[in-house]
């Protein structure tokens, strides 16, 4: 606008210049008024009640400037088998309209990097980023995924904790949570409030209250995330998740493609007697194990004697032990120390400062070795480790898959990994197969075969040796292993096989038809028993009694069943 155009404006303009500049409120500002103007700036902003200094205040906008500066040069770009899953979830989503999702991918291959670039690729440019929902059940593997969420979105301010000492609303945007708080607040939750939800860990989501938090939402995209998604009870979690694998990436896989450390597996013999120990809910009571080995310094004896026969160099390793309970983990560590190794352990009740503390000592050479009881499953990076003392048993594939990850992370002059199992003699109920499937791949033939032959299919670079005692032990052990019975049994074996077709499945459980259609006072087909695992390529269960008859007959005629494989 000109003045000539707009003479009277103009004029009224000047006038109210004039009458503001005139009055006291206004000062005539110079550089020596630059505190007092910050000042004020500052109070503007809502900083005074905060007691920041001006200067103080100048240094954090600028260090936040180039943290954002920082972030912005930031590139997580995925490997190779990472883009592979990320280009399947969205050749899933786009072509077959699929949005719910279970990826399966070995220890220490970066699921976590996956799930932040998936996001990162849902987020559309000129539109609002998804509204996100991570969940896992401990704060420190929270704060590792909004830290690798802000990289793949070059953002450090996204997201929000939600954990025991962190509580923003439940219903924020962009909201990490731990499980055990955000199921206390459902309720204050809407079902559709979060587009696009993450559950790590999720084969947990078998346990009631992941179970009522997963199904309580109703997001556009979920995606669980598990290297061990095979539960010992044969409970499956595929049905909260489509029904079936999206991806798989097993720990054989990983390790033949160079993304994990080989791995040499020892059986040792301990000498210790478990054959009188109480047997609870498909495992060893806990409470007996750790009063068997807390105390029992011959057995000490014979781990540091095994640490001297297969360790190059015992004063150079870097091991992590993992013990049954917080005194086994105490005991080990002075009977270690005592015997001139420098140890130490860790437990659920050292917070997360000690524990980096202790971690940093072991990868700085510091100490020999680290005995824990629950602390270094889940969440913890060592890749330094190139040892691991398995001090107790277990039937849970899903806590020895963790334990052995904790040493296949690769390291700059790490060849492998030496796994030291300590095995004792087992009750009947002990199956050694679920303790092995983690390390072979089952399309080489069976368990029982390939430990007949010494293992010849492992990955380029492992071995898996048993000792002269243990080797007659498990072998003895697997050829007396006949398949699980009932209905349990097949669905777990059904879980852990999951085979194309009928055939595929006997010949890899090594049952017969007969077994197979006997089971469950004869009420199992094969249409029965993928149903009951959620598979989704089984019809619904007929309404109509007869038909439900007619699915029924094959079942009283195996052999016919037989003959048509």
């Amino acid at each position: 606008m000109a003045r000539t155009d707009a003479p009277a404006v103009f004029a009224r303009i000047h006038q109210t210049f004039e009458s503001y500049w005139h009055t006291q409120v206004y000062e005539q500002y110079s550089l020596a008024d630059r505190p007092r103007l910050d000042a004020a700036l500052l109070d503007a902003k809502g900083y005074a009640h905060r007691a920041i200094s001006r200067t103080a205040q100048r240094a954090i906008d600028q260090l936040s400037e180039q943290l954002v500066a920082a972030y912005a040069e930031m590139l997580l770009e995925p490997k190779p088998h990472q883009r592979l899953v990320l280009d399947t979830l969205e050749h899933r989503r786009q072509s077959f309209y699929e949005h719910r999702h279970l990826v399966v991918a070995a220890t220490g291959t970066g699921k976590t990097v996956i799930a932040a670039l998936d996001y990162a690729r849902l987020c559309l440019p000129g539109r609002p980023r998804p509204r996100l929902l991570f969940v896992a059940h401990r704060e420190q593997i929270l704060e590792q995924a909004r830290a690798t969420f802000r990289k793949a979105l070059k953002d450090p301010a996204f997201g929000q904790l939600l954990t025991g000492s962190a509580t923003p609303p439940a219903s924020d945007h962009y909201l990490f949570a731990m499980v055990q708080t955000l199921h206390r607040r459902l309720g204050a939750v809407p079902s559709d409030h979060f587009e696009v939800v993450y559950i790590d860990e999720a084969h947990h989501g078998s346990a009631s209250s992941w179970r009522e938090v997963i199904e309580h939402f109703n997001p556009v995209e979920i995606v669980g995330l598990t290297a061990t998604p095979e539960r010992t009870d044969g409970v499956g979690i595929a049905d909260l998740f489509g029904g079936e694998y999206t991806t798989e990436l097993r720990l054989w896989e990983a390790v033949d493609d160079q993304l994990l450390a080989p791995f040499e597996y020892v059986g040792v013999d301990d000498g210790t007697d478990l054959r009188h120990l109480a047997w609870h809910q498909g495992d060893y009571a806990v409470g007996d194990l750790a009063e068997l080995y807390t105390g029992d310094h011959e057995r000490v004896r014979l781990i540091v004697q095994a640490i001297e026969r297969w360790v190059d160099v015992p004063a150079a390793m870097r091991g992590l032990g993992f013990c049954v309970s917080r005194a086994h983990a105490q005991f080990m560590a002075s009977e270690f120390t005592r015997l001139g190794f420098n140890a130490d352990y860790l437990e659920g009740r050292h917070d997360q400062a000690h524990r980096d503390e202790v971690m940093a000592r072991l990868r700085a050479g510091d100490l020999h070795v680290v005995f824990s009881v629950d602390v270094l499953g889940e969440g913890i990076d060592a890749p330094d480790v190139d040892t691991l003392l398995l001090l107790r048993p277990t039937q849970s594939p899903v806590l020895f898959a963790q334990q052995l990850g904790r040493g296949l992370r690769t390291s700059p002059g790490k060849s492998t990994c030496l796994v030291l199992d300590f095995i004792g003699q087992h009750r009947t109920e002990y199956r050694f197969e679920e303790r092995f499937r983690a390390l072979v791949n089952p399309a080489r033939g069976s368990l029982r075969t390939q430990a007949e032959q010494e293992f010849p299919f492992l990955p380029a670079g492992c071995s898996l040796t048993l000792e002269r005692v243990v080797r007659e032990r498990v072998l003895a052990r697997l050829k007396e292993v006949t398949p699980r019975a009932g209905l349990a049994g097949l669905k777990k074996d059904l879980l852990r096989t999951e085979p194309k077709s009928l055939a595929e499945f006997l010949d890899a459980t090594e049952r017969s038809v007969e077994q197979l259609y006997s089971a469950d006072q004869r009420k199992v087909s094969w249409t029965r028993l993928r149903r009951a695992v959620g598979r989704s390529d089984v019809p619904t269960e007929p309404s109509d009694p007869e038909l439900r008859q007619e699915e029924a007959d094959p079942i009283l005629t195996p052999r016919a069943v037989q003959l048509s494989l």
